[in-house]
């Protein structure tokens, strides 16, 4: 294994484990996690607000707390796994301005539905 392939695996495994030991409550000090400036602002939700907390509960295994905190939290990590896994293929998804205005399509729906206050779009805010 190369040097830097050595070096940048054990960054990755330190970056793990610490952000392990931090969310998952092994940690002796409670964590206090920053509010939204946007929300402390606004009253507004940012399309990232409370993943932070879908963080949180996925390494505590609480996959129903991961979608109530943030809905598109999963689907944002099984899609930045496959775009890291794919950035060296043809498609060149980096390059295909279609796909990119459809992810900021998609982000902006969700900004402006889960700021509506009627049932069901309440359902898309952090909880």
């Amino acid at each position: 294994m190369p040097k830097d392939s050595a070096l940048k695996a054990a960054f990755l495994i330190t970056t793990a484990v610490v952000i392990v030991i931090l969310y998952s409550g092994l940690s002796p000090v409670p964590i206090a996690l920053p509010q939204c400036p946007l929300y402390s602002l606004t009253g507004l939700h940012c399309p990232g607000c409370g993943s932070q907390r879908a963080v949180s509960r996925l390494f505590q295994g609480d996959l129903s707390g991961v979608f109530s905190a943030h809905p598109l939290f999963i689907p944002g990590v099984v899609l930045c796994t496959f775009l890291y896994l794919t950035r060296k293929r043809d498609w060149a998804w980096h390059k295909n301005n279609t796909f990119i205005y459809g992810i900021l399509a998609v982000l902006v729906a969700f900004f402006i539905m889960r700021n509506i206050p009627r049932y069901p779009f309440t359902l898309l805010a952090p909880h």
